[in-house]
């Protein structure tokens, strides 16, 4: 095998990546809509208890698709640099996909909340980052808000106080991950070693 057989037999596996986390993200938002629903039915059905697992599922659900987009910059920052690579030792720049991926579902190499870039430009796929956020945030304050009255004393604070440092460690090490770029820089760094370039 050549260089740009190896590195096309790459593309593909990048590519069969990106498709398979796509799909394991929005399997994590469907299953997390299922189970968010199913505790409000119980609840409001007098098990009223169960409001209080609302907010930790959410919470895990926000990990567990974040978890999945960092899988999605790998695969796009590889694949990236495997095309430009491709790209240069043919006579016309076929593969584009890196390019259109950068400017219609959001770039990489900027700071974003996950997929939701921070400098722009605004994409429907960075809206639906949001939206599911948004939708996540407002079961989570609805289950704290119903459960709220059910716990007293050294159990409130003891749910409370173990809800925030796993919700501040969250927030603590995804900033860091993505908004400051730490994930991205690692990824780029060795593309950049081994001659590669993610982003032109």
């Amino acid at each position: 095998m050549d260089e740009i057989d190896i590195a096309h037999d790459q593309l593909k596996r990048m590519r069969g990546m990106t498709a398979a986390y796509h799909r394991q993200f929005f399997n994590d938002v469907r299953f997390a809509l299922t189970v968010g629903t199913a505790l409000f039915v119980v609840g409001f059905g007098g098990i009223e208890p169960v409001f209080l697992l609302i907010p930790f599922i959410m919470l895990w659900a926000a990990c567990q698709t974040a978890f999945d987009a960092s899988y999605l910059h790998f695969a796009r920052h590889y694949a990236a640099g495997l095309e430009q690579f491709i790209n240069s030792r043919l006579p016309n720049k076929v593969l584009v996909a890196h390019e259109i991926e950068q400017v219609y579902l959001y770039p990489l190499n900027a700071p974003k909340l996950v997929t939701f870039s921070l400098r722009g430009p605004v994409s429907w796929f960075g809206f639906m980052t949001m939206f599911i956020t948004a939708g996540g945030i407002v079961m989570t304050l609805a289950g704290a808000w119903l459960g709220w009255d059910l716990l007293e004393g050294s159990a409130f604070v003891a749910y409370w106080a173990g809800y925030a440092l796993l919700a501040i460690s969250a927030l603590a090490v995804g900033s860091w991950w993505f908004i400051k770029g730490e994930g991205e820089r690692r990824i780029d760094t060795v593309l950049r070693e081994a001659g590669l370039s993610s982003v032109e």
